[in-house]
Parts: structure tokens; C-alpha cells; sequence
């Protein structure tokens, strides 16, 4: 329930923090702040483990999952939330995030999804279009239809870094492809926040913003991850994966709380299908399914 909490308000969060400073260098420094934890929390691991074997094929899946999971993704969802509001993001990527998970696992490593799994992604985005057509009972914003493109986008990068997670985590451990993968998409995020021109924004940006992106670095994406693998070793990748459809509830909740940010009741009924699909889906699994989790970020709000 920590991690569910922490997630939900990443994307609340995050959205403050764009306020300040533009998208891609709040991306960086979320992910330059994380190494600042994840790293010492690696190596130590190392320590106490066997050696880890990194193989050319090991660091192709890291790469990869640096490239989707970190740059991708948070490339993506950080430009989304400058141009729509984070109760959107909260309703389009972790609702819909299993639904690309799964694709992308059936067309590339040979997943069949089963019938229950099929009648929910179906539902799941009928409360999709609920969303998109809620954000629009007014007039018509071209940046929100954008910034909701985008966001979708992100969930599809996302479901894509996960099947390549699963492949990287076979040869390291959990908290070794997160930490790796992070270094490798903030470099690769590096020149790409140059060519924004915010990283000069970040030597003026207000206590606010700092307190925002750490909460995003630390709470979000360093302890979170930490927190969820254990919990996962714990009680089981099912009962745990149960715990992320909290998530939306509480990002919409914290959002309305602190950035005053309201879903149309449309959404929030295209919200309730989603969450409900997603649900009747995880209670078929068994309690030591194969997890597929969402972020964020995101999570990954």
C-alpha cells in the first residue's frame, strides 16, 4: 500500500515539478537524484550476492530497457503533463499500461493471453475512449489531446520496457537492471534536456520544485522500486500486483488535494471501467503469477 501511495503521488508531483522547470530536465534530474541511492544500494548488493555475469546480451537488454523504461517513457510522460492536467495521466497510463504490456508480450515472446485476459483489455479500452471524450466536454484543447497522445504513448513505451525487464532480470538482479537501466537513460536524457534549454532553469527553480522532483527520485523511483521487490519476495508477485490497482485512487486523490486537478465524471467512469477490468483480470491469477506492474511515473508516473 506504501508503494501504491508513493506511485500515485509521483504523477502529482511531477506535475508541480514541470510547472518549474521544463519537462526533459525534470526527467534528468529524477533519474540523476535516484543514482544517487540506487547506486550505493547496488554495489552493496553485489557485495553480499555472487557475482553478476554481464554478458553482450545483458547489456543489450539493459540498454534497451534504459532506452524504453527510463528515456522513452519518462521523455514522453514528463512533455505530456506540460500540456494536460496529471488526473489525466493518472487515468491513461497505469489503467492502460497492461494492456501494451501484453501485446507487446504475445507479438514478440510468444505470451497468449487467455480468454479473460482478452474480454478485459477489450473493456478496458472502452474506458479508455470514456477517458479521451471526458477531457473534452468544454471547448476543445488541442495541448490536452496532445498531452493525452503522449501519455498513451508512454504507457505503450512502458509495457514495452517490461517485457524487456523481464528479459534483463534473468541475468542480474531486480534492483541491478532498475539501477544500470537508470544511469543508461539519464545519460541518453542528458543531451536531450541540453537541447530543451532547461537546464539552466534548474539553478532558479524554487524550494518547491526540488522538494517535488526528490519526492519523485527518492519516494517514487529509488525507495518504491526497492520497497515493491521486497514486497514481492514477501507475499508473492500476485498478491503484490493486487496492491497497483490502488494507484489511480490514490493519484486522483492527491491531485485534487494539492493541485486542485478534478477528472469529468465521464473519466472518472471511464476510470472505474478500466480499474474494474484490471481487477476481474489479476483476481484469476494465481498468488506466484508472473507480474506485470505498472509506474509512472510516471510511474513507470
Amino acid at each position: 500500500m506504501l508503494v501504491a501511495f508513493l506511485w500515485g503521488g509521483g504523477f502529482t508531483a511531477s506535475k508541480a515539478a514541470v510547472a518549474d522547470v521544463p519537462p526533459l530536465a525534470s526527467a534528468l534530474m529524477r533519474y540523476a537524484l535516484a543514482s544517487l541511492v540506487l547506486v550505493p544500494l547496488y554495489l552493496r548488493e553485489r557485495r553480499s550476492l555472487p557475482p553478476e555475469r554481464y554478458t553482450a546480451f545483458t547489456w543489450k537488454a539493459l540498454v534497451a530497457l534504459g532506452l524504453t523504461a527510463v528515456t522513452g517513457y519518462n521523455a514522453l510522460y514528463f512533455l505530456g503533463l506540460g500540456l494536460a492536467p496529471s488526473s489525466d495521466s493518472i487515468l491513461l497510463i497505469p489503467t492502460t499500461n497492461p494492456i501494451w504490456t501484453t501485446l507487446v508480450a504475445t507479438l514478440f515472446i510468444g505470451e497468449r493471453p487467455g480468454q479473460r485476459l482478452l474480454i478485459g483489455m477489450a473493456v478496458a479500452i472502452g474506458g479508455m475512449t470514456l477517458v479521451l471524450i471526458g477531457g473534452y466536454t468544454g471547448d476543445f484543447d488541442n495541448s490536452r489531446l496532445l498531452g493525452n497522445g503522449l501519455f498513451i504513448l508512454a504507457a505503450m513505451v512502458f509495457g514495452v520496457s517490461h517485457v524487456v525487464g523481464r528479459v534483463a532480470t534473468r541475468q542480474i538482479s531486480a534492483i541491478g537492471a532498475t539501477t544500470v537501466s537508470g544511469v543508461i537513460g539519464g545519460i541518453v536524457l542528458l543531451p536531450m534536456a541540453v537541447v530543451e534549454g532547461g537546464l539552466g532553469e534548474l539553478l532558479s527553480a524554487p524550494v518547491s520544485y526540488w522538494l517535488n522532483i526528490a519526492f519523485v527520485a527518492f519516494g517514487v523511483t529509488a525507495f518504491g522500486y526497492v520497497i515493491w521487490y521486497r514486497s514481492v519476495s514477501r507475499i508473492g508477485a500476485g498478491r503484490t500486483s493486487f496492491y497497483t490497482n490502488l494507484v489511480p485512487i490514490f493519484g486522483l486523490s492527491l491531485s485534487a488535494v494539492f493541485l486542485r486537478e478534478y477528472p469529468s465524471p465521464i473519466q472518472i467512469l471511464g476510470g472505474i471501467v478500466m480499474l474494474g477490468a484490471i481487477i476481474w483480470v489479476t483476481l484469476e491469477r494465481s498468488p506466484e503469477a508472473p507480474l506485470t506492474h505498472s509506474q509512472p511515473s510516471g510511474g513507470k508516473t
